[in-house]
């Protein structure tokens, strides 16, 4: 059966680093899931939760009010990792893990990015986008494609937050500003963008995967040469401050790294942050408020959250 939900690329950032047991032994991909069996209000939340330790999901219906979670790894090490996280984010939940059937399984090479792949359809981003997946077909009229390159497993302009960043970068982004893309996947956001009148993008991203697939996205789409794409994270935004920066990435990131971000950014400049849940905002705002960040826009869309601060000019204003 198809899947109710797919999600690629959950942490486009990857904030934890390349895996160092992928790829294994020989060359050859070793894909694994996480399979488990949730209450379907608590879905979105628990595959949210995970993933700074996942590349991708697939939802699908186990019954009535329930959601077979498969959550997609690359090596064991990552696995071993996201199984013991599982368990104590399903404690969280009041739920046991032998409950929801939770255990690993063995996917073989292509199994799920082929699953994955053949359910990509033109999704429309923001007010102005659609991005084609399969890098061709009809883009819908009255609205700017992104064409994607086939058969890599990123993200897709999909996920909410993806989509919530692509709504802000809309409505926030200048003419001749300069932009930083955190975490940047396929360079959706960088596109974006530009075509919202950024005159200056660095992309950057931990997975030097990413930073390949975001060069031939950019490429695909004739902006190659437009946007700088680097592998790393905020420390490759020293030098003059940016005017914005947009951040998808796992909760954790941004109360590890708010003094950095800020810092980061001119006085005025914005940050529009997403790849978190309802439930996590609340410790990301404090820090992030205290590193000199004050919110002027939070947003939601199902469990996942958009919130955009600006820097605090000088004196405070």
């Amino acid at each position: 059966s198809r899947p109710d939900r797919i999600y690629a690329s959950m942490s486009p950032d990857k904030q934890t680093g390349p895996d160092p047991g992928y790829p294994p032994a020989g060359g050859a991909e070793s894909w694994r899931a996480l399979v488990l069996d949730v209450p379907t209000p608590l879905a979105d939340e628990i595959t949210g939760r995970l993933a700074g330790l996942i590349l991708g999901a697939e939802h699908r219906t186990a019954g009535p009010g329930s959601t077979r979670l498969l959550l997609f790894l690359r090596a064991p090490r990552r696995a071993l990792a996201a199984l013991e996280e599982a368990r104590e984010i399903l404690a969280d939940s009041g739920l046991e893990a032998d409950d929801c059937g939770l255990s690993l399984e063995r996917i073989e090479d292509g199994r799920w990015v082929e699953r994955y792949q053949s359910a990509l359809r033109p999704m429309p981003l923001g007010r102005r986008f659609v991005v084609l997946p399969g890098g061709s077909g009809e883009a819908t009229p009255g609205r700017e494609p992104i064409r994607l390159t086939p058969g890599r497993a990123f993200g897709t302009g999909e996920h909410a937050t993806t989509r919530l960043c692509a709504e802000e970068l809309e409505l926030r982004v200048l003419g001749g500003s300069r932009w930083f893309d955190l975490g940047c996947g396929t360079a959706i956001l960088s596109i974006v963008a530009l075509h919202c009148g950024a005159a200056e993008l660095l992309a950057v991203d931990l997975d030097s995967e990413a930073v390949d697939v975001a060069g031939e996205v950019l490429a695909a789409n004739g902006l190659a040469g437009r946007v700088e794409v680097r592998r790393g994270s905020i420390e490759e935004a020293a030098g003059p401050a940016w005017s914005g920066i947009v951040a998808n990435i796992h909760a954790p990131f941004f109360i590890e790294s708010a003094e950095a971000i800020a810092a980061a950014l001119e006085p005025g400049g914005l940050l529009i942050a997403s790849g978190f849940v309802t439930e996590q905002v609340g410790e990301i705002v404090v820090a992030l408020e205290q590193a000199g960040l004050r919110e002027i826009e939070r947003r939601s869309g199902g469990p996942w959250v958009v919130w955009v601060g600006r820097r605090e000019q000088a004196g405070g204003r």
